[in-house]
């Protein structure tokens, strides 16, 4: 891989999958680090990433249900102007 054999010389990867409410995977939180962890991540750690990989799924839900709320508002927006342009 070129990012471990080049720039930035990842030594280190631990991920957690983004997975949607409906259970749609878009993709992994992650952190690197270019020093080797043996020992890992600790348990702390491992919470921390895990509550940082909710919190980042909490904002791309809520973004996504006020995009929607937006659309909604402008169907509803185009409607009554083409109603009244009727």
């Amino acid at each position: 891989n070129g990012l471990v054999t080049g720039a930035p010389f990842i030594r280190f990867y631990a991920g957690v999958p983004l997975v949607t409410p409906r259970g749609y995977k878009l993709g992994t939180f992650c952190i690197i680090d270019p020093k080797p962890r043996p020992a890992g991540l600790s348990l702390v750690e491992k919470q921390n990433l895990r509550e940082l990989t909710e919190m980042v799924m909490d904002t791309i839900v809520h973004r996504k249900k006020e995009m929607e709320n937006l659309m909604d508002e402008k169907t509803r927006l185009i409607a009554c102007a083409a109603h009244d342009l009727l």
